[in-house]
């Protein structure tokens, strides 16, 4: 073997040269200890023949192979890495998959054991439910749920159900046979569900009453009331009760719910403003507002998907041509309703266009031929009227005297027995009426209604001699004029001394308050005929009649002048005792002709009064003269001489004397006979909100509330209003004088929107800033009313724009509040600061977006509104919206780079709250927008965990 020096060279290059070019560079362990074996003995052949005596080159070999054995290590180490990688991701995407399938699993568990306990408290509220529920209350749920059984879902019922879950008032408003009442029942039965104790009342009395039950605090109530202050119209004596109870009313909405219905035309009534307007008093107290829901409006109005929903519903085997289907879905006033009377197998026998075409014309038609051909279903339906719907056997039973007459009247035979007649009314259930219990009431109020103008148009005399007091002053008229009601019975002119007859008979009864608040008491042939009744009295039954005091049917309680709400009315002036005379409501309701003729009898019969010198004082002053301070009549104050007025100043009745009466209801025209030189022009009245009479005249309506009083050359609300008000300032009233509330007489007339008013008190010198108590501005007062005229008058005058209540209220938050975006913009243009907060850290673009007011939230994003600004909870307008569902609001705030992960103190991000009440269409936009679907509070609740927490099933997966 040659091992000279080239040899070995060459030897180790071959070696070289079969790796360098190889297909691979790897060698085995084995392989690589052969060749440095090889390569080794070379470099020792190398080293001998040129006698090296170092290991240099053997050590450069060595070092050489090291260098490669590493880096081959490192290569299988990158291998085994990646593998090793690999795999972990494999078992983290298997981890994963369990988890998920684990958490769909809880969340079935969860659901499982809501469900569970469900059933375990439904006996639990059954019996909490029998412990507070009438039989009579029971018997009316049953009917709702068997009405909602045809109920049909639309975005009326949806918008209300979102409003009951943040509001604990809500007015359900629209027309007649809207749908009002089966929207607010079908709620009320889902919270009763949810273990609520539901109560269907019919007065405010009744609500009243079981607020001081005992049972009021074991459970949560929610209340449900039909038409509180009139269905047909306006009622006076239904809101004079609501003013009786306001107090209750108030602190019920903090602790219950209330779900209530009115009809339109009530709504637009001026007299009824007060009942739909919040307290300035309780915002910041109690931020609960209660909310109006018209349904009839655009938003809210049944689609044409939903009325053919709604018709297949309730007449599934009614097969019309699609003609007749458009026909019928072109309506809109009694939609509902008719979908359900459809339902009856009479009215299913007509032509069904005609019958949504000519609802009331069908109905009439109907009701006559129940007239001949069915008497005794019509006897069934004259009986409900003249029981003020609410009948039963018993009832017919204990009124013969009424019942022979109903007899007669539908041609019976006399010996027909009331069972007989109850008997056929329960054919018409579900139809023309409903039973609760033993109890039977009409249908609807469009069915009575129809029913009523029938039977009083055929049988007035009747309907004169036996129908409630309440009914005649309501649906009975002796002329026809434009504002009538279509359904109104109009008295031929033969039939008008019947009805004196019966209101003479009603005057001398404890209800004669309704005689003096009938229209029919202002028609002239009616005045003439009372006239004539009065004198062919005997003087002693005449004085009687007139003068006897009768009750008022009122509880002893002293009425508050609360002119924050303009509610002082003649009606609670003559209530606010527990008895008056006929002649002093007559006087004090301006009944003016009848009101001279009582007094000229009175003077007439002089004789006769000197043997009643106690009653005839009386009569004169304790009576007469503050019911003459009301009425304003020149001619009955001459009635008294100078000494008599004197004597009578200081005459008090409910807590006012005569100025504060004259100037309460505007009568500037007598105030110079009662104003003297030693008359103080600031005295107070004696109740616990002690007002001046300049208070009183700036802040209330006497006009528009009350009766409505028709005079010739009468001056205007406004006009009596200002009179008043210059009279009172001129004799030296103090113009910034504050009741014990703080309210100067400018803050009531700028929270009622008397601008004339309050610019006559500001051109005398009223201060425009004066808060009261609560550090309430005029100004503020003016926009939480969304008075923008008066609002634009004290602007102009100085006001503070950003002045801030004791709670941080300020007029640009309560606009923005009430979603008045039209005073929002009066205000933003007057330097309103539109990042401004209030105590709890709510800016006015937070108010806005927590009641879904989206355009008032884009008016203010447009004047620079931070759209990130939290309040004190760390909560931001996106979260507000997101909490209450408002899906639109929540868009456009997104739109305006609304960060859609910011959390609030607890780590509630906008999703999370919109997950917590169950609003899946806002989860899905704010999930398309980025939402962090795990982003988790600071217990560690997830979006979806709170979720299904709370019962509700959203779909999180996004298509």
């Amino acid at each position: 073997m040659d091992n000279s020096t080239a040899a070995n060279i060459e030897r180790i290059r071959l070696l070289r040269n079969k790796y360098a070019h190889a297909s691979t560079s790897h060698l085995t362990d084995k392989e690589l200890k052969k060749e440095r074996k090889n390569i080794i003995s070379c470099i020792h052949g190398i080293e001998r023949t040129l006698h090296l005596n170092s290991t240099q080159f053997e050590d450069a070999a060595e070092a050489i192979f090291k260098a490669a054995k590493e880096q081959e290590d490192f290569g299988e180490n990158l291998t085994k890495c990646q593998d090793e990688i690999r795999t972990m991701q494999k078992r983290q995407d298997e981890h994963e998959n369990h988890l998920l399938k684990k958490t769909e699993e809880i969340q079935g568990d969860i659901l499982t054991v809501h469900e569970r306990l469900d059933e375990l408290e439904k006996p639990l509220q059954k019996n909490t439910r029998k412990l507070q529920e009438t039989k009579y209350e029971t018997s009316i749920i049953t009917q709702w749920q068997e009405d909602d059984e045809f109920f049909v879902s639309t975005k009326a019922a949806e918008n209300v159900s979102k409003m009951v879950e943040t509001n604990n008032l809500v007015i359900v408003t629209g027309h007649s046979g809207s749908g009002k009442s089966a929207i607010i029942q079908h709620i009320a039965l889902q919270y009763r569900g949810r273990g609520w104790v539901v109560k269907p009342v019919y007065s405010f009395k009744e609500i009243h009453e079981t607020c001081k039950s005992e049972n009021f605090e074991k459970a949560s109530h929610i209340f449900v009331f039909n038409d509180p202050i009139g269905k047909e119209s306006y009622d006076e004596m239904s809101y004079n009760e609501w003013v009786r109870y306001r107090e209750t009313f108030d602190l019920l909405i903090k602790r219950a719910k209330l779900l209530l219905t009115c009809r339109s035309l009530i709504v637009s009534d001026k007299r009824a403003t007060g009942f739909f307007e919040q307290k300035l008093g309780e915002l910041g107290i109690n931020e609960q507002k209660f909310v109006k829901v018209d349904i009839d409006d655009n938003h809210c109005r049944l689609t044409t998907d939903e009325k053919k929903s709604m018709f297949k519903k309730h007449l599934p085997h009614e097969k019309p041509t699609e003609k007749e289907f458009n026909q019928i879905c072109k309506i809109d006033m009694y939609f509902p309703l008719l979908c359900k009377l459809c339902r009856g197998q009479l009215i299913q026998k007509r032509n069904i266009v005609d019958v949504f075409k000519e609802p009331a014309n069908v109905l009439e038609t109907e009701i006559k031929r129940y007239r001949t051909k069915d008497k005794e279903v019509y006897c069934g339906l004259v009986c409900l009227i003249l029981s003020k719907n609410d009948l039963s056997l018993s009832d017919l039973k204990n009124n013969n005297e009424l019942f022979s007459k109903t007899l007669k009247m539908c041609e019976l035979h006399h010996y027909t027995l009331p069972s007989t007649i109850i008997d056929k009314l329960k054919p018409l259930c579900g139809f023309l009426v409903k039973n609760n219990g033993e109890k039977y009431s009409f249908y609807h109020d469009f069915v009575m209604e129809v029913t009523t103008y029938v039977c009083g148009s055929d049988h007035p005399e009747e309907i004169l001699d036996f129908a409630d007091v309440s009914f005649l002053r309501k649906r009975v008229s002796v002329e026809k004029r434009k504002s009538n009601d279509p359904f109104t019975i109009v008295l031929e002119h033969q039939h008008i001394e019947k009805l004196v007859n019966r209101l003479i008979k009603e005057l001398s009864g404890d209800r004669f308050i309704e005689v003096i608040l009938s229209p029919c008491l202002r028609n002239k042939h009616v005045i003439r005929c009372v006239k004539n009744h009065l004198n062919d009295l005997s003087r002693n039954g005449m004085l009687e009649l007139i003068t006897k005091p009768q009750k008022t049917n009122t509880e002893n309680k002293e009425f508050e002048h609360d002119m924050n709400d303009s509610l002082y009315t003649r009606l609670q002036f003559v209530s606010s005792m527990i008895e008056i005379s006929p002649l002093f409501a007559l006087i004090t309701f301006c009944h003016d002709e009848l009101s001279e003729y009582c007094l000229n009898l009175l003077k007439t019969n002089e004789n006769l009064m000197n043997l009643f010198r106690k009653r005839a004082a009386d009569v004169k002053k304790k009576s007469l003269f503050p019911a003459i301070c009301a009425n304003g009549n020149t001619d009955f104050l001459q009635m008294f001489t100078d000494d008599e007025i004197v004597e009578c100043k200081n005459i008090k009745w409910n807590n006012m004397y005569p100025i504060h009466i004259i100037s309460v209801f505007h009568n500037y025209h007598i105030l110079d006979n009662v104003i003297k030189e030693d008359t103080n022009v600031d005295i107070f009245t004696t109740d616990k909100n002690a007002m001046t009479p300049l208070l009183l005249a700036s802040g209330n309506k006497a006009q528009e509330r009350g009766c409505q009083i028709e005079r010739k050359g009468k001056s205007t609300d406004s006009t009596s209003r200002n009179k008043t008000v210059e009279r009172l300032i001129f004799s030296g009233a103090g113009v910034n004088l504050c009741d014990r509330k703080g309210q100067s007489p400018l803050h009531k007339a700028c929270q009622n929107g008397y601008e004339s008013t309050a610019k006559l008190l500001l051109d005398n010198k009223a201060v425009v800033n004066l808060c009261d108590n609560n550090g309430n501005s005029p100004l503020l007062a003016a926009c939480h009313n969304g008075h923008e005229s008066t609002a634009k008058l004290l602007l102009a005058n100085g006001a503070d724009v950003n002045l801030c209540n004791k709670n941080g209220w300020f007029s640009l938050l309560i606009a923005c509040f009430n979603g008045d975006e039209s005073t929002a913009n009066l205000l933003l243009a007057n330097d309103a600061d539109v990042n401004l907060c209030n105590k709890s850290g709510n800016s006015p673009l937070y108010k806005a977006c927590y009641y879904g007011h989206e355009s008032t939230a884009k008016r203010l994003l447009v004047n620079g509104a931070d759209v990130n600004l939290c309040d004190k909870n760390g909560d931001s307008p996106l979260s507000a919206a997101c909490y209450n569902g408002h899906e639109n609001t929540a868009e456009l705030l997104l739109v305006n780079d609304a960060d859609v992960n910011l959390c609030n103190n607890s780590g509630k991000s906008p999703l999370f709250k919109a997950c917590y009440n169950g609003h899946e269409s806002t989860a899905k936009l704010l999930l398309v927008n980025g939402a962090d679907l795990n982003l988790c509070d600071k217990n560690g609740i997830s979006p979806q965990q709170i979720a299904c927490q709370n019962g509700h099933k959203i779909n999180f997966y996004l298509t």
